[in-house]
């Protein structure tokens, strides 16, 4: 009785927390992850208080290429990589993020948690719905970007109304 796991996927869950604290500590608490932090924040002042924004850029897309490298490397032992593999979770990310708000992480989450819902609904209850799964999150992300752009906790800019 039990989950079958393989080493594998726990030197792959190990090493992923690994990284991820090792990120955590670097933004947190080394000058380097305060000028990526400012930078991200407002490049103008960043760049007033001395930090080489040039540098901080290429050293955050080294960051992000070591990241997608590690991504790559513990993903390929474990599964079929094929070239449309990301296609439905890139969409559901994106729906996510839409119905969510720009910028709002309380949104995403419950964005998140509505989209689950909603496949998982149209799943069970259509008798095909097996093959409009991936149609569930692009309609939605439709829908909201038609009746309300900001999503559901976004910020509505004046310049906008």
């Amino acid at each position: 009785m039990g989950v079958k796991t393989f080493y594998q996927q726990l030197i792959t869950i190990a090493a992923a927390l690994l990284i991820l604290a090792v990120l955590r500590a670097l933004l947190i608490k080394t000058r380097l992850g305060l000028a990526i932090r400012a930078t991200a924040q407002d490049r103008e002042v960043a760049n007033l208080m001395g930090m080489n924004e040039s540098r901080v850029a290429m050293v955050t897309v080294g960051i992000s290429i070591a990241l997608a490298g590690f991504t790559g490397a513990v993903i390929v032992p474990l599964t079929i990589v094929e070239p449309y593999m990301w296609l439905h979770p890139l969409v559901m990310m994106l729906a996510v993020v839409v119905l969510g708000g720009l910028g709002s992480i309380k949104g995403s989450f419950v964005a998140a948690y509505i989209l689950g819902f909603a496949e998982a609904l149209v799943v069970f209850i259509l008798p095909m719905g097996a093959f409009l799964k991936g149609s569930v999150a692009l309609s939605i992300m439709i829908l909201v970007l038609l009746l309300r752009p900001e999503g559901l906790f976004g910020i509505a800019f004046e310049e906008e109304r």
